[in-house]
C-alpha cells in the first residue's frame, strides 16, 4: 500500500501526530485552495488554515460561478477572495460533482472559466488538481480517470507556464483503481485526514519545494 511508504516522508510533531514541513506549511499559507466539500476537508480536518481555503459543498466547474460561498464566515465572490487574500498560488480541486453530469470535454471547458478568471484577477500561478478517486459507486472509476487525462490534456494543449495539472490522487488508489481501504471518511468518497498531508507532501514534491 502507498501509504505505508508515505508515512516515511511525512513530518511529525512532538507528539507523534503527522503535521505538515516547514516548506509544506509556508507554501499552504501563501496559497488558496480552491473547490468543493473535498477540498474543503484541507481546513476541516485543520491542516491548512481556514484564510486559505474558498470551498463549498456541491460545487463542481459547471457551477462554481452560481454557488454562494462563505469566507470568514461571509458571502463572498470569488474576486474579492483573490484580492483580500492575494495568493501566490491558486490550488483548484473539484470535479467529482462534474462527472455524473457532464462529458469529460465540457468539464474541460467550464473549468476553463474559472482559471481564466483566476489568471485575470490575480498574479497568481494556478495548479489543477485530478479528481480524486472513490471506494463506492458514486462513479465509473473508469470515468473519473478519463475526466483526470482530458484535464491533464487540455492543460498542457491551451494554457503556459502559470497553470499546470497536478496528481496526488494517484497516491490514494488501491491495485483495483480504488480509494485504498481507510483513506475515506466514511462514505467511500470524501477524504481520511491523512489524505491533505498525502496531497501537500506531493503537491511540493511535484513543484520541487520539499
Amino acid at each position: 500500500m502507498r501509504f505505508l511508504e508515505l508515512e516515511k516522508k511525512f513530518s511529525y510533531d512532538a507528539n507523534g501526530r503527522i503535521c505538515l514541513s516547514e516548506s509544506e506549511a509556508a507554501f499552504a499559507d501563501k496559497a488558496l485552495f480552491v473547490g468543493d466539500s473535498i477540498c474543503r476537508g484541507f481546513t476541516a480536518y485543520n491542516v491548512v488554515k481556514a484564510k486559505n481555503v474558498y470551498a463549498a459543498g456541491s460545487v463542481g466547474a459547471r457551477n462554481f460561478f452560481d454557488m454562494e460561498f462563505h469566507y470568514y464566515g461571509q458571502p463572498t465572490g470569488y474576486g474579492e477572495v483573490l484580492e483580500q487574500a492575494k495568493p501566490e498560488n491558486v490550488i483548484l480541486s473539484m470535479g467529482m460533482n462534474d462527472v455524473n453530469m457532464t462529458s469529460a470535454q465540457q468539464y474541460c471547458e467550464n473549468y476553463r472559466k474559472i482559471i481564466d478568471f483566476t489568471l485575470e484577477n490575480s498574479s497568481a500561478n494556478v495548479y489543477v488538481c485530478a479528481i480524486t478517486p472513490i471506494n463506492s459507486q458514486f462513479a465509473e472509476h473508469s470515468r473519473i480517470d478519463a475526466f483526470n487525462l482530458a484535464m491533464k490534456n487540455y492543460i498542457a494543449e491551451n494554457f503556459g507556464q502559470r497553470v499546470s495539472f497536478i496528481d496526488f490522487a494517484y497516491l490514494l488508489k488501491n491495485s483495483d483503481n480504488m480509494l485504498s481501504s481507510g483513506l475515506d471518511s466514511g462514505d467511500g468518497i470524501h477524504l481520511a485526514p491523512e489524505c491533505y498531508y498525502i496531497a501537500l507532501l506531493e503537491i511540493c514534491e511535484q513543484l520541487g519545494i520539499n
